[in-house]
Formats: structure tokens, C-alpha cells, sequence
């Protein structure tokens, strides 16, 4: 059904960057059902949770603040449209590598935005000294900042390809 999509369609999934963009989709879809971070006390029975969606403030198993953080949902959204329209606009390399670099600058505000959220609600939230764990959903944009520059460097050097060959004719 894929494959009969992709000989309709003209997408070159064969390419490397495409499978590394396809990397950065997968990744950052999947880190949206993940926790970014995680806070326990077992002592107390308290809970804090930040996923892409919402901070989570639990007390014995009940919730107790739920703050949203759609701002974060927002850019891993544009992140996974730019991705998966990039993919699809293999015919000009030029557009993939400015939508290349556009992802990279939003996965790097996703990425800061996490760590000052967790960096502010591990000091502030409740009273252990311990700051809490990076869940999957952290190292999964980590994974998608790697593919995202991985597929940047093989359209560009695609794109240098092209420009030799032309020099050649």
C-alpha cells in the first residue's frame, strides 16, 4: 500500500534524508505520548509530570494542578508538518534545506522550553532535593535534533552533487 503510494505520488523515500526526516516524525509523534520529565517522592506520595500536552502535579494518586503547555504541543506539531512536507518537496533541495534549518530552530526552542520548565518546576515543586528525571519523551527530541541535522547534511550534500554535475556539462 506504502510502495504503491510512493510510485503514485514520485516521493523518493529511498533517500537517506528522507529517512531521517522520517526519523524526526516518528521521534517527535512519539514523544507527545511520552513524559518529558518525571518528579516522585515517595514519602510524600507527590508527583509532578510535564509531557508536550500539560504539567501534572499529583498528590496520593490525585490530581491536584494541571498547568497545559500546548505551546510545546504547537511546536512539535510544526515540527512534524515541516518534517513530513519536506519529505514530500525532494524535488527542491533548496526549499528542504531552508525547511531543514526552520525545524532545527523550532526543535531547539522545544528543547530549551523543556529544560526551563523542568529546570524551574524541579526547584519550585515540592520539597525534595532531588530535580526529577528526564524521561523518553526528552531523549526522543534529542533523537529528532540528531535526524533532523543528519538529513540536512545529506540534502546538502545532495545538493552539491547537482551543482558539480551541471558545472561538468
Amino acid at each position: 500500500m506504502i510502495s504503491n503510494f510512493v510510485k503514485k505520488n514520485g516521493t523518493m523515500i529511498q533517500r537517506i534524508q528522507s529517512l531521517f526526516l522520517l526519523i524526526v516524525v516518528v521521534s517527535i509523534l512519539a514523544s507527545m505520548f511520552m513524559p518529558v520529565w518525571e518528579k516522585e517522592n515517595k514519602e510524600s506520595k507527590e508527583k509532578t509530570t510535564l509531557t508536550l500536552l500539560k504539567m501534572e502535579y499529583q498528590k496520593d494518586g490525585k490530581v491536584q494542578n494541571t498547568q497545559a503547555t500546548y505551546y510545546l504541543l504547537i511546536l512539535a506539531g510544526l515540527v512534524v508538518f515541516s518534517a513530513t512536507y519536506s519529505i514530500f518537496r525532494f524535488d527542491s533541495r533548496l526549499m528542504q534545506m531552508k525547511i531543514g534549518l526552520f525545524n532545527s530552530l523550532i526543535l531547539s526552542v522545544l528543547l530549551v522550553l523543556s529544560v526551563y520548565l523542568v529546570s524551574y518546576y524541579g526547584e519550585t515543586s515540592f520539597g525534595s532535593s532531588k530535580n526529577g528525571d528526564y524521561g523518553f519523551g526528552f531523549f526522543l527530541c534529542i533523537v529528532a535534533i540528531v535526524s533532523n541535522l543528519a538529513a540536512n547534511r545529506f540534502i546538502r550534500k545532495d545538493e552539491k552533487l547537482v551543482r558539480s554535475a551541471d558545472r561538468m556539462r
